[in-house]
């Protein structure tokens, strides 16, 4: 039995190659110690493998333009992205949407965009599950939905406060050398700075605007 199921089968919505969208983790417990237990959305693109497509710069199906593109990535290629793409190639993801025994949250995006989908397609797979987290690097340009389940990712106090404007709460990443928390945000609580108080499956905070809550942001690692 496989760990997961595919919930996208077709054209990106960043520019038309053919992607997958595969969630995993429906039979397994995650191990990530940041995010704890969560299930894992991936979005792949179909005929080339993770670590070529970026390499070919085909990576815009599911990375669209992110600033994170590439090598700068935190995500390593060769493990969690490419198993996945590697089991899909082999043996197939089925296509039955099963979460098995676990209701867990699921975490948008473990690798890639999830705006490379279309939004009823992601606000089905997250109907009647224990919550989420999700971000976007394409707040200016996605279908304004998105807005409502995910995070606009920003890396600087303009571009954060230009989202806030348009109606997202944002994931700002601090990157200058004394980072501040604003008025209107909150510092990770699952991060080290925030003394890793909690993880990211029992927080739940990145779940875009329709969470009443303040902005988040994190110092950049």
């Amino acid at each position: 039995m496989s760990n997961g199921f595919k919930f996208h089968d077709g054209p990106s919505n960043l520019d038309g190659q053919q992607i997958y969208g595969i969630l995993t983790g429906t039979q397994t417990a995650s191990a990530n110690p940041k995010t704890g237990d969560m299930h894992q959305a991936w979005f792949l693109l179909q005929e080339v493998k993770p670590r070529t497509a970026v390499d070919l710069g085909l990576d815009t199906a599911t990375c669209g333009q992110c600033p994170l593109r590439g090598n700068v990535c935190y995500v390593n290629l060769d493990q969690g992205p490419r198993s996945v793409w590697q089991y899909e190639t082999d043996k197939g993801y089925g296509e039955t949407v099963d979460y098995g025994k676990r209701n867990v949250p699921i975490r948008l995006g473990a690798y890639g965009e999830p705006t490379s989908v279309p939004f009823e397609t992601v606000e089905k797979l997250l109907s009647g599950r224990r919550g989420h987290t999700g971000y976007t690097h394409t707040w200016k340009t996605c279908d304004p939905r998105f807005k409502t389940i995910l995070m606009a990712s920003c890396d600087t106090d303009s571009e954060a406060l230009e989202a806030q404007a348009m109606g997202w709460r944002t994931f700002r990443v601090d990157h200058s050398e004394t980072p501040t928390v604003n008025a209107n945000e909150v510092q990770c609580p699952a991060s080290k700075e925030g003394g890793h108080k909690t993880t990211c499956a029992n927080c739940l905070l990145c779940a875009g605007a329709d969470k009443v809550a303040k902005s988040v942001v994190i110092i950049e690692h």
